[in-house]
């Protein structure tokens, strides 16, 4: 047997080559590892054997077909239509055709049997007709005979293509690697990789997708959790060198015409901590939309201004920067901080002047989307980075973003409502903190899903 190795090219698998590869990598399938784990995206079902003269119109049906007759092409309508006529052991007929496949003529031969898949167009009991089935060989009944695997495609990939390539791989004996041990997999109820890997694209029942589907999400959230351990790790194991001696922000509260909640009051607690720590500070703020989570942050930023740092605030969006930007620097300017704003909409003469502010830290603060992860923004002390609606980043970029400083606090916010148990899993590298609690008078948010009747109301909204 060839020695298949995960990491080898899908090109030079059999049926593959140059040109079928390049399909292939618009689903982002690279290598024989990727080609494994593109896992179905749903299943069609084909565990029962149906006799014709069971057969009804529009069922999906899989039944075995003996030719009573050759096949025959006619053209139509610059079409070429071949068809023939099958039997089976209940003595009705089922009348098969197909519509430009040419090879079927040379496939399927007079008095040989042949298991057929498709939807029945018409039945009378005795006699049915069906288009464009899929053919299999007899001796394949025991693959074909389950949940048929649907995989998401491109122009140029069929189903019985992916069908075909995954089998074949999967039956050349290739195998991945159990990163489990047998008491490990005993405790958590979980199956053995290589069965996972086979059930989950060719399952003979729903019992046994379910058990590889749960032996595979397993697996990705236990990896995913561990990389971000190890991040965290390697975070605390960081020398801390951004010191914060004052950590009185009562001249920013004196700004403030509201008293902050006792949720917003905790947090500021916990980010003082951090700060006043000798470990780099990684938190997640969660909280409702209108609990106050920017004002926390204001704080925060306030703090790191303070103590000789400069501070960075990053939006998904260009709307949701510019309203930061308006509010806080509101705040920021009585206090003669210097703040500002980087987006997409920026003028390149604009952001040179910026980029040149901020390496000379004339700029305290800014206010930016994914403009200021670019290379040429560069800082002369970031010591806190600010990312809202966390969500919408991920690690990389929350990570590019503190890599702009030496080593630089963290906080992330997000109005996703986020089980603490989700949160740990998800954000395992971060801190949790919660504001429960809405400022006093403040309305609740009412969160609504509308179809396309409601566009109008919500555009006068």
């Amino acid at each position: 047997m060839e020695n298949i190795r995960l990491d080898n090219s899908v090109q030079y698998l059999k049926g593959v080559g140059p040109k079928m590869s390049e399909l292939l990598n618009k689903l982002g399938i690279y290598s024989v590892k990727d080609l494994l784990e593109y896992y179905p995206r749903t299943y069609e079902d084909r565990t029962k054997l149906t006799t014709i003269d069971n057969f009804q119109k529009d069922q999906n049906v899989l039944f075995l077909g003996t030719l009573v007759k050759p096949v025959t092409m006619v053209y139509a309508r610059k079409k070429k239509i071949l068809s023939t006529v099958v039997t089976d052991e209940s003595g009705a007929i089922a009348l098969l055709t197909w519509f430009n496949q040419v090879y079927i003529k040379d496939r399927l031969k007079e008095g040989q049997t042949y298991l057929f898949y498709g939807k029945v167009n018409s039945a009378t009991g005795a006699r049915a007709m069906l288009d464009s089935c899929s053919i299999y060989e007899v001796s394949q009944i025991d693959k074909i005979q389950g949940l048929y695997p649907i995989y998401s495609l491109t122009a140029g990939v069929t189903q019985n293509y992916l069908f075909k390539l995954i089998n074949g791989l999967i039956d050349s004996g290739v195998v991945i690697e159990e990163i489990f041990s047998d008491e490990f997999r005993k405790k958590y109820n979980l199956a053995e990789a290589n069965y996972a890997l086979r059930n989950i694209h060719f399952p003979k029942n729903y019992n046994m997708v379910t058990t590889a589907r749960n032996r595979i999400i397993f697996e990705e959230l236990f990896l995913f959790q561990l990389a971000l351990m190890n991040i965290k790790e390697k975070e605390i194991g960081s020398v801390k060198t951004n010191y914060y001696h004052d950590l009185d922000e009562s001249d920013f509260l004196k700004l403030i015409p509201f008293e902050l909640t006792n949720a917003q009051k905790k947090v500021i607690e916990q980010i003082k901590g951090d700060m006043s720590s000798n470990v780099v500070m990684n938190r997640l703020i969660q909280g409702d939309v209108g609990s106050g989570k920017t004002m926390v942050a204001a704080i925060a930023m306030y703090l790191a201004v303070k103590n000789g740092y400069q501070a960075a605030l990053m939006a998904p969006t260009t709307i949701l920067a510019n309203q930061h930007y308006i509010e806080l620097s509101n705040y920021f300017s009585k206090l003669n901080i210097k703040v500002e704003i980087m987006t997409s909409s920026t003028t390149k003469r604009q952001k040179e002047k910026i980029i040149n502010a901020l390496k000379n830290k004339e700029i305290d603060i800014i206010i930016g989307t994914h403009s200021i992860l670019e290379d040429n923004v560069e800082f002369n002390n970031l010591g806190l980075v600010v990312t809202d609606e966390q969500h919408r980043f991920g690690v990389k970029q929350r990570m590019k973003l503190s890599a702009k400083g030496n080593v630089v606090d963290t906080i992330v916010m997000t109005a996703t409502p986020i089980p603490r148990s989700l949160a740990i899993i998800l954000y395992g590298d971060l801190d949790l903190s919660i504001i429960d609690e809405l400022p006093p008078g403040r309305k609740p948010v009412d969160t609504c899903v509308v179809n396309d009747s409601y566009n109008q109301r919500v555009y006068n909204f």
